[in-house]
């Protein structure tokens, strides 16, 4: 239910904040900017709970009261988070802090640059010696970078293309960091100094078209060049697996939230084959048993870490089973099995994925039509939702008006699902 005004017990809890020390005046501006802002907004009770959290967790509350008075933008900023985000109202909880730091104009028109951002991780992770500091400093950057991220979003700075970008800049580095934390530290276990193996984390699903949402999962394969014996002990494979282990244990850490939910289902043979195989093994699958859905996965398929030569003779010799020059079995009857199957399993009428039209529909309409003619036409063959509609206009297998559609509803229920996603860091 809205509230039309400040309850008693936020008026009261603020005068217990101040314990006197405010001056009325002050205490009567700050308590006006505060109602005068909530009139903008669709203010609730779990607003006003998040506001209040927000306040209470500052270091010197006094201070920061005083602060909102000078600055009223402050009193703008807290509000829009308290409405909009519990999830942004838990990280300043955690790190109050950060308040300061989000409200330099400077900070919201910033934006993540890959390798740029790959340095600074590197050297903010530098600076920490044992691993589980290191890991919480990753989580540090990943709370930080989202506020600022859903800042930016919930004020229409920036538009669906640059957020997904900067979401999947966020992710892609923070994934691969620790993953070599953790082959660093399973290395040092083993007392393994040196190896000449190599290994490839391979990115799919959103994390791979670089179209990253809030809370999604990051859909992995992690494959090695071959098998062999190190230090005359352990294999490589059993090294690995021990690092992805570890990897998997250290993303999914309750302590201090999770970094990311880790999803290696999509491997070859899924759940019930070993986590990582030998690249030829994961060849001779595709090219012995891969099926449609594999294809239509494959197509999202992009370097993450490790070997970028493995990856690179991986994907290419690939190429030719995800779009082929011909079919003899149309993919396209796959496909529809395969959506009616997704939807039968998750069915909800108020889901913007599954919905007639919704983000599923246009997801599947673009990747059929990559499928079809991916084999003749390289520009279309694109991770990346929004790309590839561009490209199919192009290549005049879409019509510009078909083009506008899908798009104009794809950034749409894109959109909506980001607000869904900042309100609690649930999956929609």
């Amino acid at each position: 239910m809205r509230l039309n005004k400040l309850s008693n017990d936020f008026v009261k809890k603020i005068a217990e904040i101040s314990a006197g020390n405010l001056p009325s005046a002050v205490m009567e501006d700050l308590l006006n900017f505060i109602q005068s802002e909530i009139e903008n907004h669709f203010f609730t009770h779990s607003s006003e709970s998040n506001l209040l959290r927000i306040i209470e967790g500052m270091f010197d509350k006094l201070s920061f009261l005083n602060e909102c008075v000078k600055y009223p933008h402050y009193v703008e900023i807290l509000v829009n988070i308290s409405v909009n985000s519990n999830y942004l109202t838990d990280i300043l909880v955690i790190n109050p802090e950060y308040f300061y730091w989000v409200v330099n104009p400077s900070t919201l028109e910033s934006r993540l640059e890959k390798r740029a951002f790959l340095k600074e991780v590197k050297k903010k992770i530098d600076n920490y010696k044992t691993f589980n500091t290191k890991l919480h400093a990753l989580k540090s950057i990943k709370r930080k970078e989202l506020l600022r991220i859903g800042l930016k979003d919930i004020y229409n700075k920036t538009g669906l293309v640059e957020v997904t970008e900067e979401l999947s800049i966020l992710a892609s580095n923070l994934i691969s960091e620790l993953f070599n934390l953790c082959y660093k530290e399973t290395l040092a276990k083993n007392n393994i100094t040196k190896t000449a193996r190599r290994y490839c984390i391979v990115s799919l699903g959103k994390l791979g078209g670089n179209e990253l949402n809030y809370s999604s999962d990051a859909d992995l394969i992690i494959f090695y060049d071959k098998e062999s014996k190190l230090n005359n002990k352990k294999y490589y494979s059993e090294i690995l697996t021990e690092t992805i282990h570890l990897f998997l244990q250290s993303a999914a850490s309750a302590e201090a939230g999770p970094l990311y939910r880790i999803d290696l289902r999509l491997r070859p043979d899924g759940r019930n084959s070993p986590l990582c195989r030998g690249v030829n093994e994961y060849l001779n699958y595709y090219e012995s048993r891969g099926e449609d859905w594999e294809r239509q996965m494959l197509i999202k398929a992009e370097f993450l870490a490790g070997s970028k030569k493995l990856f690179e003779k991986f994907f290419t010799y690939l190429l030719p089973f995800i779009f082929p020059h011909t079919h003899t079995f149309p993919p396209i009857e796959q496909i529809k099995k395969l959506k009616t199957e997704v939807e039968r399993k998750l069915k909800d009428e108020e889901n913007i994925k599954l919905i007639p039209g919704g983000i599923r529909d246009i997801e599947f309409s673009v990747q059929a039509l990559q499928l079809l003619n991916g084999g003749n036409n390289k520009e279309i063959r694109t991770g990346n939702t929004l790309n590839a509609l561009n490209e199919l206009e192009k290549a005049s297998l879409l019509t510009k008006k078909e083009k506008k559609t899908f798009e104009t509803a794809y950034i749409l229920y894109r959109k909506i699902e980001h607000y869904l996603q900042l309100m609690n860091n649930a999956q929609t």
